[in-house]
């Protein structure tokens, strides 16, 4: 099981985080949610590089058990917080995470960033997306 998981754990979302992180902050902060992101992973690999082993020992085969639970939470967690980045430009994006607000930092004046908005939910009802709300 372990030699499946590893493979698409790392094709499928491994890569993906350091890209999602700055493509939803703000210019300004990016490079500190990007170094927060990498200390806390960090934090977290020690903690388990360490830990592993040890509850390997004790618990065997049901320690992985633990990694199923917490990678169902993390499913959870990102189909229903993380908005969907895959079609709109990163004006949109920066309308999506910033609003109104967001506008000022923009080059592109808000009543072009509503209508280009607009236009990908247009085309998301004509696709038939469902939306996740």
């Amino acid at each position: 099981m372990l030699y499946l998981f590893s493979p698409a754990y790392n094709c499928g979302f491994n890569g993906n985080l350091g890209l999602y992180i700055p493509e939803i902050l703000p210019y300004n902060l990016r490079t500190t949610g990007l170094a927060f992101f990498y200390l806390v992973q960090t934090c977290w690999a020690i903690l388990a590089q360490f830990a592993t082993p040890l509850g390997l020992e004790s618990l065997r085969w049901k320690y992985y058990i633990i990694f199923v639970i917490w990678i169902m939470v993390e499913f959870v967690g990102v189909y229903f917080l993380f908005p969907e980045t895959k079609r709109p430009s990163l004006e949109d994006i920066a309308f999506i995470f910033d609003g109104k607000d967001g506008q000022k930092r923009h080059l592109v004046d808000e009543e072009t960033l509503v209508q280009k908005v607009d236009a990908v939910v247009v085309r998301r009802e004509h696709l038939e997306i469902p939306d996740k709300d």
